[in-house]
């Protein structure tokens, strides 16, 4: 009889062991079933690209005529959200220069035609951008002429 017990003993422990072995392989494969990784990741662009876009800046930008008579110039910067269907919105100056120059590239952002939307693992996804827009003068030859 006691013979008995002391195999009990040794057998018991043992099936223990083999049952935490097999809850523990069940939660890894769960794990890797739940969670899948995706590194296909490509980002929002305006439709052409980025050349296409700097044609549609130049085309749209109306300089500021008080900007400009004052010879107010430099960089503003944007931060936007490429919406999942392409829009643009949430746009915020994040650097200004001038009220009437911040205001110009807000409106040149606004009327943006719509972007290929960020795609994640080939979902289309909501996005966030900073961008610069530059504002400059042409260099007169003469100090008392104007730029036009």
């Amino acid at each position: 009889m006691k013979t008995f017990g002391i195999l009990l003993l040794l057998v018991v422990p043992g099936y223990f062991a083999k049952a935490q072995g097999k809850i523990k392989a069940s939660k890894a494969a769960h794990v890797n079933k739940t969670f899948v990784e995706c590194d296909d990741e490509v980002l929002a662009s305006f439709p052409g690209g980025m050349h296409n876009f700097n044609k549609y800046i130049k085309k749209s930008l109306h300089y500021p005529a008080r900007a400009m008579n004052r010879r107010i110039q430099g960089k503003v910067l944007l931060n936007f959200t490429v919406e999942k269907n392409g829009k643009i919105d949430a746009i915020k100056v994040i650097k200004s220069v001038s009220p009437d120059i911040d205001a110009e590239a807000v409106r040149i952002l606004k009327n943006s035609p719509k972007w290929r939307p960020t795609t994640e693992c080939g979902k289309p996804a909501k996005t966030e951008f900073n961008l610069p827009i530059n504002f400059s003068l042409k260099k007169s030859k003469y100090k008392h002429e104007k730029a036009i």
